[in-house]
């Protein structure tokens, strides 16, 4: 009876285990069933995966695209938004005027006189130079009617009128004579009368004058002599008088102007474009003390700076950041003085655009200093006649800007020539406060007559 219960104990242990069996296979199977399942979501998630790799490599490629269209389009914006104020762009370039800076006083400055001014007026004529006296005086009748008293005293209006016929004509004639051969001789033409031609020393001082000073072309001086002087001249002969025997006059003085900078302890430099025909030249104005010299040439190269103050300058050049001049400065370590104007400008633009210090812009001007040390920027502290800008140059320079925006530049040698010479003869009289009209009239007169050429040089202390 033992045994049997033991054989049922184990009958149903074993029926135990075979259950217990069977769930550990159906737990298995749904463990398999599981794991497969799982396989299948990795394998999902794994193609999922290479695919939002391949989705982020496609962005990043489109973010870096992005970035460099992005600081293209910032860099094109801060080309376009560069000007005479920001940048080292003449005004000549602006395409609209640039803002201006708010009134300091928060209203805007009235026009002409400023209170507190002095007031300006012109002083009358003296006797020396009145040609004629009119005076205006009541009726007899009217002075006994009245019982007026005349006094010594008159009120007085000065008056200045162009005279019907404002130039004298002169003609000059030489005698023919005849040999008794039956040649003709001729009495001999002053030589200065011959080489002057149609117009005298002072009409054609005048018509150098209004092209060189007044940037009027040569039609439109046409039209002057014609409808104000009543003297109907072609252009090709006012242009001949010009490109020609005044050009020839102004030549020494040219010269020996264009010698003297290399003498100079300061100078100031700067160029501009200019049209010569279809070709692009270049004018360079170099502006000393007391004159003023302008040279064109084909290139905006070293060698310019080279040729006119040759390899050895020992004075202090006052110029802008453009890389001929720091070339120059470099071949011959000669001694600079950056304007400040060109860099303030420039640190405008910056702030103006809020770029971080790192921007290219803002190393460019930090590496300005490393590169050329303080003294660069700060010579005119320490030394006498040196300015910490360049205005002085730029401001001679804009004479040639407005002749090249009306005339349209030159078309030959000669007139190439001649501007360089008008230009400096203009600006170097403007500067020592003499007449242009009149040195113009005496190089011309030294010219014809064979004399000594007047100078432009200012005469030494």
């Amino acid at each position: 009876m033992q045994n049997d219960l033991t054989i049922k104990q184990l009958l149903e242990r074993l029926e135990t285990l075979e259950a217990e069996v069977a769930a550990l296979r159906r737990e298995n199977r749904q463990r398999h069933l599981a794991n497969e399942m799982l396989r299948l979501d990795n394998e999902r998630l794994h193609d999922d995966n290479e695919q939002f790799r391949q989705d982020h490599e496609h962005l990043r490629g489109e973010n870096q695209q992005l970035r460099q269209d992005n600081r293209h389009l910032r860099d094109e914006i801060a080309r376009l938004k560069k000007n005479s104020s920001n940048s080292s762009k003449p005004p000549s370039s602006d395409i609209i005027k640039p803002p201006k800076d708010p009134p300091r006083r928060g209203r805007k400055r009235t026009i002409g006189g400023q209170p507190g001014h002095p007031r300006h007026q012109r002083p009358p004529f003296d006797a020396n130079q009145i040609d004629r006296i009119c005076l205006h005086e009541l009726p007899p009748q009217e002075v006994r009617r009245r019982r007026l008293r005349p006094l010594q005293q008159w009120r007085v209006l000065q008056q200045v009128e162009l005279i019907e016929k404002p130039y004298a004509v002169t003609e000059h004639r030489a005698r023919c004579y005849v040999t008794p051969s039956g040649r003709i001789v001729q009495a001999p033409m002053p030589p200065e009368i011959r080489r002057a031609g149609l117009l005298g020393p002072n009409l054609t001082a005048l018509v150098g004058w209004l092209k060189a000073c007044g940037h009027v072309s040569y039609s439109r001086i046409g039209e002057f002599f014609r409808d104000v002087l009543n003297l109907p001249i072609s252009g090709g002969h006012l242009a001949n008088c010009s490109t020609g025997k005044l050009s020839e006059a102004l030549k020494p003085a040219y010269e020996e102007a264009t010698s003297a900078l290399r003498q100079e302890a300061v100078l100031g430099s700067d160029e501009t474009g200019h049209y010569h025909g279809r070709e692009r030249y270049w004018t360079w104005c170099l502006r000393a003390a007391r004159f003023t010299v302008f040279h064109i040439d084909p290139t905006r190269a070293t060698q310019v700076l080279v040729d006119l103050l040759g390899e050895d300058f020992d004075g202090i050049l006052t110029v802008d950041y453009y890389s001929a001049n720091r070339a120059f400065a470099r071949r011959g370590e000669v001694r600079t003085q950056y304007c400040w104007s060109h860099l303030l400008r420039d640190v405008n633009f910056l702030r103006q655009l809020g770029r971080p210090p790192q921007e290219a812009d803002a190393l460019n001007i930090s590496r300005r200093f490393d590169r050329h040390g303080a003294p660069a920027y700060f010579r005119f502290l320490d030394t006498p006649g040196v300015e910490p800008t360049n205005n002085g140059t730029e401001r001679a320079i804009r004479q040639p800007v407005l002749d090249r925006r009306i005339t349209q530049g030159t078309r030959s040698v000669r007139g190439l020539r001649w501007c360089e010479r008008a230009w400096t003869a203009a600006a170097t009289c403007s500067q020592q406060g003499r007449s242009a009209f009149r040195f113009f009239r005496d190089a011309l007169v030294a010219y014809l007559t064979h004399s000594a050429a007047p100078s432009l040089l200012p005469a030494s202390p």
